[in-house]
C-alpha cells in the first residue's frame, strides 16, 4: 500500500496544495514564536553579561538590583576599603529635568552607563565637565543636536549648562529619554545619593569575594557572585519576553486550529471523491486497516513535508529581524544573530505532523468503511450527508447554552478567567451546531442571492446540500472573523469605559496651572487660539492662610466662574461649590483637621467646608467669594475643553509648546486619553495582523473546498452546460457560493464578536466597566464584512475559471 500512497500523492499534487499551505502557515507561526523567544533570551543573556563584565561580585539593595532607597555612600566606602578589592564600579539612576535649546523642560532618566554598552550615533563621548551625552529619544524630544546647549538638573538638585557632545542609543532603553553622566553628576543634577548596585572586582574566587562582602556589609544588602547576578538579571528581563511569547503563542494556536479544520475538510472531500478507487482496492484484496493506513500515510507525508517548509518559512522573518535590528532598533536590545535549538525546530514539526494526522484520522476511518461493491456504482462520490447527528446537536446545544450562560454571569461579576473558559466553551457549542446553523443562515442569505437567477438558485442549493462540509468551511473563516470582531468591539468598549472612568476622576480635558501666580495674558490668548480647543474658562486664584483644627498653612484658593461648568466633562465635580462654601479634597481635609460642614477661615472670610472625594489641586470657591477673599487675585489657571473629534495628543502637544519656558504646569485627562487611544490602536493593528494569518488559512480552505467541489460536480456542471448554462453563469454560481459561505461566517462571527467583546471588557475591567454597553465601531465592522465578502469572491476566481472550461461532452463521458 506504500506505493499506492506515494502514487496518489504524486497524482493529486495540486489537490494537496491547499492543506499543505495551511500546515505551512500554522507551523511557520509557531516556529517564529519559538525562535523569537530563544533569540531574545540569548540577547538578554548577552546584555546582562555585558553589564556585569569584569566584576567578581555585585552588591545591591535587598531583594532586587535597584530600589528607591538604594545603597548608601557609607556602604560604598566599606566595600572600597575591603582587603583585596581592586575596583568598585557604581550603577546609579535617578529622574531629573533637562531643558532644551528653547527652554522647554523634559523629565528624563539620568544614568551611569559604561561607554562600551551604548551605540554612538553622532558626535563623541564627553571630553570635559562641560559636555553631556543624550539618548536619541531625549535629543529628539528636546530638539537638540550635537553641539546644542542644554540645561541639566534642577530642584532638589542643581541645574548645570552643558553642551551636547554626542547622541547615543542605549540598549534596553528604547523610547526612554536618558541623559548619561558620572555618579557625581547624577548626585548634583537630581540630589540623589543612593546607588543601585556596586560592581566589585577583587581578582579572586567569586564565591570567596561574595562571602567577604556579606561579612562586611551584613544582612541589609543582597550580595551575589557575578554569575548569579547575571542569572538574576536575566530572570527579571525575560518576564516580558515570556509574556510576549505567550501572546504570540495564542495566535499560533488559533492558526493551527484553523489549519486543522482546513485539513479535515480537504481529506473529507478528497476521500469522498475517491470512494470508487478505495472500493476497487477493497475488491482486489485490501483490508480496511490497509486502506486506513494508506490514507494516514498520505497525511504523514503531507504533514512532514509541509511542516519542514513551515519551519523554514517561520525562521526567515526572525533571521531578517536579527539582521536589521541594529539599524532600526525594532526591539529594545540589538539582536546579533538568530539563536534556535534543535528542540525548538522539532516541536513545530511534531505539532504540524500531529495536527495533520489527527485531522485526517476521522476521514480515513470513514473511507475504510467503503463497501467493495460500491465500485460498481456509477456515481463519482457517495451521497452527501444532509442530516447532522442528533447526538452532536444535543452536545452542541448543551455546551453552547452552558457556555453562554457562564460567560454572561462571569462578565457581570467581573471574573476574567471564568469568562475566558466559558467563552471557549460557548464557541465550541457553536462549532458543534454549525451543520444546522450555517445552512439555515446560508439559505436565508440565499433568498437575496436568488435575484441573480439560475446561478443564485444553484449556489444556494449547493451551499446547503452538504451541511457538514459547508459548516467546516465556514467555521475556519468564522474563527478569524469572530476574534477580529471581538477585538474591535472589546477595544472600542474598553476605550469608552476607561475614558468615562478617567473623565469621572479628572473631569477636565486640559488644565493650565500657575500655582497661584498670574498667567501672562498673551499666553492665555495663544492657548485659546489653538486648533481643537472648543471652550475655555479663565480662573482667578490667590494664596491665603487657611486654618483647621490640626494645622494651618498657605493654600491656593481657586475662584470658579459661572462658565466653568460648560468646560467640564462631569460638571458634578464642582456643583457643590455654592456661595458661602469651599470645596476641600479629603486628603487636605485630613491634614488640616477639617470636617464636612465645619467653618473654615480663608483670609478675612469664613466659609462652610464641603469635603469631596475628588482630587483637587486647590480649594474651590465661587468667583464672588474669591473677590471677597483675595480682591487682587490674578488669572492663575485656564481650563480647556477639546472639540469633538480633536486629536488630544496634538492639542496637548501644542499647549505644552505654548507654555515652554514658563512655570505653568499642564495637566488634565486629555493626555491620558490620547495615550489610551494610541495604545488601543497599536494593539488593534498588531492583533489584526496576527489574526490575518488565520483568515488567510481559512480563505485557502474556502478556495480549496470550491476547487474540489468543482471536480466532484464535474458531470453535474457538464449537464447544466448541456442544458444551456453559460460559462459566465458557471463562474457566477461559484462566486455566489463562495460569497454565501464568507457572508455566513462574517455575519455569525460579527454577532459573536459583539457579545464576546462586551463580555470580555466587563470581565477584564470589572467595576470600571460596570455600566458599559457594547460600543460598535460600525465602520470597522462593516469593513470586516466587506473584506470577507471580497476575499470569498477572490477565492472563487480560480475554481470558477476551471469549472467554466469544462467541456460538456468530455465531462459526461463515463469513467
Amino acid at each position: 500500500m506504500g506505493s499506492v500512497t506515494l502514487a496518489e500523492l504524486r497524482h493529486g499534487l495540486r489537490r494537496w496544495l491547499a492543506p499543505a499551505v495551511a500546515v505551512v502557515l500554522g507551523v511557520a507561526f509557531l516556529t517564529a514564536t519559538l525562535a523569537m523567544r530563544s533569540t531574545l533570551n540569548a540577547t538578554v543573556e548577552r546584555f546582562a553579561a555585558a553589564q556585569v563584565a569584569g566584576a567578581d561580585a555585585v552588591v545591591s539593595p535587598p531583594g532586587k538590583s535597584s530600589s528607591t532607597t538604594g545603597l548608601t555612600a557609607d556602604q560604598l566606602q566599606t566595600v572600597r576599603q575591603l582587603p583585596g578589592v581592586t575596583q568598585v564600579d557604581v550603577e546609579q539612576s535617578a529622574t531629573t529635568t533637562v531643558r532644551g535649546p528653547d527652554g522647554a523642560p523634559l523629565d528624563v532618566v539620568a544614568r551611569t552607563v559604561d561607554p562600551d554598552q551604548v551605540d554612538l550615533l553622532s558626535g563623541r563621548t564627553p571630553a570635559g565637565p562641560g559636555q553631556v551625552v543624550l539618548s536619541e529619544s531625549a535629543a529628539s524630544a528636546l530638539g537638540a543636536t550635537t553641539g546644542s546647549v542644554v540645561t541639566v538638573g534642577g530642584a532638589p538638585g542643581r541645574a548645570e549648562s552643558r553642551q551636547v557632545s554626542g547622541i547615543v542609543r542605549v540598549p534596553g532603553s528604547t523610547g526612554v529619554a536618558v541623559v548619561i553622566g558620572t555618579s557625581g553628576e547624577l548626585t548634583r543634577w537630581s540630589g540623589t545619593t543612593a546607588y543601585d548596585a556596586l560592581l566589585v572586582r577583587a581578582g579572586g574566587d567569586q564565591a570567596a569575594t561574595a562571602d567577604r562582602l556579606r561579612a562586611a556589609l551584613g544582612s541589609g544588602v543582597t550580595v551575589r557572585t557575578a554569575d548569579a547576578e547575571i542569572a538574576a538579571r536575566v530572570d527579571r528581563l525575560v518576564v516580558g519576553i515570556s509574556q510576549i511569547t505567550m501572546f504570540f503563542a495564542v495566535f499560533a494556536i488559533v492558526a493551527i486550529f484553523v489549519s486543522a479544520l482546513v485539513i479535515a475538510n480537504t481529506f473529507q472531500i478528497l476521500l469522498a471523491q475517491r470512494s470508487r478507487q478505495l472500493a476497487l482496492l477493497r475488491c482486489v484484496g485490501a483490508s480496511r486497516r490497509q486502506v486506513t493506513r494508506s490514507v494516514v500515510g498520505e497525511a504523514v507525508v503531507l504533514g512532514l513535508l509541509a511542516s519542514a517548509v513551515g519551519v523554514a518559512v517561520g525562521l526567515a522573518p526572525v533571521a531578517a529581524l536579527a539582521a536589521v535590528s541594529d539599524t532600526v532598533q525594532l526591539v529594545q536590545l540589538p539582536i546579533e544573530s538568530l539563536r534556535v535549538s534543535a528542540l525548538e525546530l522539532l516541536v513545530p514539526v511534531a505539532v504540524g505532523l500531529t495536527v495533520t494526522v489527527l485531522a485526517a484520522l476521522q476521514p480515513a476511518r470513514r473511507a475504510s468503511r467503503v463497501a467493495p461493491l460500491a465500485a460498481l456504482r456509477p456515481e463519482l462520490s457517495g451521497p452527501a450527508q444532509t442530516r447532522a447527528s442528533r447526538l452532536r446537536l444535543l452536545a452542541g446545544g448543551t455546551t453552547g447554552a452552558l457556555g453562554f450562560t457562564g460567560l454572561l454571569v462571569s462578565a457581570l461579576r467581573g471574573e476574567a478567567l471564568p469568562a475566558v473558559l466559558c467563552g471557549v466553551l460557548s464557541f465550541l457549542g457553536v462549532v458543534l451546531v454549525a451543520p444546522v446553523v450555517v445552512p439555515l443562515l446560508a439559505r436565508g442569505l440565499g433568498r437575496v442571492a436568488r435575484v441573480a437567477g439560475v446561478p443564485g438558485d444553484l449556489a444556494t442549493d449547493n451551499t446547503v446540500r452538504n451541511p457538514r462540509r459547508t459548516a467546516a468551511t465556514s467555521t475556519a473563516l468564522l474563527v478569524g472573523i469572530t476574534l477580529m470582531a471581538t477585538m474591535l468591539v472589546g477595544a472600542q468598549t474598553s476605550r469608552a469605559a476607561i475614558a468615562d472612568a478617567v473623565d469621572s476622576q479628572y473631569a477636565l480635558d486640559v488644565s493650565l496651572d500657575a500655582k497661584g501666580q498670574a498667567v501672562a495674558p498673551a499666553l492665555v490668548e495663544r492657548v485659546e487660539r489653538i486648533d481643537g480647543v472648543e471652550r475655555t474658562a479663565r480662573l482667578r486664584a490667590g494664596k491665603v492662610s487657611v486654618g483647621g483644627s490640626r494645622a494651618a498653612r498657605e493654600q491656593t484658593v481657586l475662584g470658579l466662574p459661572s462658565d466653568a461648568t460648560a468646560v467640564l466633562r462631569d460638571p458634578s465635580v464642582v456643583t457643590a461649590a455654592a456661595p458661602g462654601t469651599v470645596l476641600v479634597d479629603e486628603l487636605s481635609a485630613a491634614d488640616l483637621g477639617i470636617g464636612d460642614g465645619d467653618p473654615v477661615r480663608l483670609g478675612p472670610v469664613t466659609l462652610t467646608a464641603r469635603v469631596t472625594d475628588r482630587s483637587l489641586d486647590a480649594f474651590v470657591v465661587t468667583a464672588q467669594d474669591l473677590a471677597r477673599i483675595a480682591p487682587d487675585a490674578p488669572v492663575a489657571a485656564l481650563w480647556l475643553r477639546l472639540s469633538p473629534g480633536a486629536d488630544a495628543g496634538q492639542v496637548v502637544g501644542a499647549v505644552q509648546r505654548a507654555t515652554a519656558g514658563t512655570e505653568v504646569e499642564v495637566g488634565g485627562s486629555a493626555g491620558a486619553r490620547a495615550e489610551l487611544d494610541n495604545l488601543v490602536n497599536l494593539m488593534l493593528a498588531v492583533v489584526t495582523g496576527l489574526l490575518g494569518v488565520a483568515v488567510v488559512i481559512a480563505l485557502v480552505g474556502v478556495a480549496n473546498t470550491l476547487g474540489l467541489s468543482v471536480l466532484e460536480r464535474r458531470r453535474e456542471t457538464a449537464l447544466l452546460r448541456a442544458l444551456g448554462l453559460t460559462r459566465r453563469q458557471v463562474r457566477r454560481t461559484l462566486a455566489i457560493e463562495a460569497l454565501l459561505v464568507a457572508l455566513v461566517a462574517a455575519v455569525l462571527g460579527t454577532a459573536l464578536g459583539v457579545l464576546y467583546g462586551w463580555a470580555g471588557t466587563r470581565a477584564l475591567l470589572g467595576t470600571y466597566a460596570a455600566g458599559a454597553v457594547p460600543q460598535l465601531p460600525w465602520l470597522l465592522l462593516t469593513a470586516v464584512v466587506l473584506a470577507a465578502a471580497a476575499c470569498g469572491l477572490l477565492a472563487s476566481w480560480a475554481p470558477g475559471r476551471r469549472a467554466a472550461r469544462t467541456s460538456p461532452v468530455a465531462a459526461l463521458a463515463a469513467d
